[in-house]
């Protein structure tokens, strides 16, 4: 059997036994935000002390889709830092699918401990306050570019840059106390 028909068939047989599932269940998630969406965050804005509890059970299911839920849910306000820790922690990724399909004992262990790990991580980042809280992204949000940029430098060149810019991003005009170029 020639190298390349070799490799087209792994290719095959991995996209069949990886792609598949994740398809699935990113079709799963999908039909219950659809289906349930504005009850399951009702849910969890109600029960914020549970959150990174449901971030690490989000995670650890197989695949990326549970991790990649939970992000906008923290851009929005709704859960906390912990939370995606938990499920960022949590997670194997696409990877779970390989060491399902071969070692499911070996599988179950490993969710298991990163379970547990996302679950106290998690618990550990909110009580330490570590990260930014919903609040600070709700007021990052409401600062404009340009003076986001002004309050990360410390001055010289960026901040005069930074105070020249006009709407948009582009140059202000010359004020009658700058020379013009």
């Amino acid at each position: 059997m020639p190298l390349l028909e070799r490799l087209a068939t792994a290719l095959a047989d991995a996209f069949l036994q990886v792609g598949v599932p994740v398809a699935v269940l990113v079709a799963a998630f999908g039909w219950l935000q659809v289906r349930h969406g504005d009850r399951l965050l009702d849910l969890l804005a109600r029960r914020a002390r549970w959150a990174p509890t449901v971030g690490a059970l989000l995670g650890v299911s197989p695949g990326c889709a549970g991790a990649i839920l939970v992000v906008p849910l923290f851009l929005r306000g709704t859960v906390s830092f912990g939370t995606v820790v938990a499920a960022l922690v949590a997670t194997m990724g696409d990877s779970s699918w390989v060491i399902i399909a071969g070692e499911p004992v070996t599988a179950l262990v490993v969710h298991a401990v990163l379970l547990v790990t996302g679950v106290v991580t998690g618990y550990v980042v909110d009580a330490v306050g570590l990260g930014p809280s919903p609040e600070d992204l709700a007021a990052e949000r409401a600062v404009p570019a340009v003076r986001r940029a002004v309050a990360t430098t410390s001055g010289g060149p960026w901040r005069r840059l930074a105070l020249r810019a006009g709407p948009g991003g582009g140059p202000a005009p010359p004020s009658a106390s700058e020379p013009s170029p």
